[in-house]
């Protein structure tokens, strides 16, 4: 709980080192996390993409793909929702930021495939990562 607070509370490099070690946990870890706990993990990294600095966000977004095997279905709905349909609500996003989704994006498939792109698959995902590639390809 102390990394979570830190993330959002400390500054200069802290948040950054406090995100990796957050990725580190969930990587040893992660299965013995509680609900509760992963449920503020979502929301700090979704915060986390929002920040000022490049190089957290990038880690966060990257460290949502470690979190996602762990998730409930419900937040890892929402984490893929904002950073794969969250454009539409702001059309005015920078390529930059659509970047950013599109490394969470890919984060998150390649930490949980089956979750997102399995036989029994919500359809939720489908128009999510359909959403993305068609905001990709304007970009070129």
């Amino acid at each position: 709980t102390q990394l979570l607070t830190g993330v959002s509370t400390a500054s200069g490099g802290v948040p950054l080192a406090m995100v990796a070690a957050l990725r580190g946990v969930l990587v040893v870890a992660g299965k013995n996390v509680g609900e509760a706990v992963l449920a503020k993990i979502a929301a700090t990294l979704l915060q986390a993409l929002e920040s000022d600095y490049q190089d957290l966000r990038e880690t966060a977004a990257r460290t949502l793909g470690v979190y996602a095997p762990f998730a409930s279905e419900e937040d890892l709905k929402a984490a893929l929702r904002q950073v794969a349909t969250g454009a539409k609500e702001a059309a005015a996003r920078t390529s930059e930021r659509r970047h950013l989704d599109a490394i969470a994006v890919s984060a998150l498939l390649r930490h949980a495939p089956l979750r997102l792109c399995g036989p029994e698959v919500d359809p939720v995902y489908a128009k999510a990562c359909a959403a993305m590639l068609d905001r990709s390809l304007k970009d070129e």
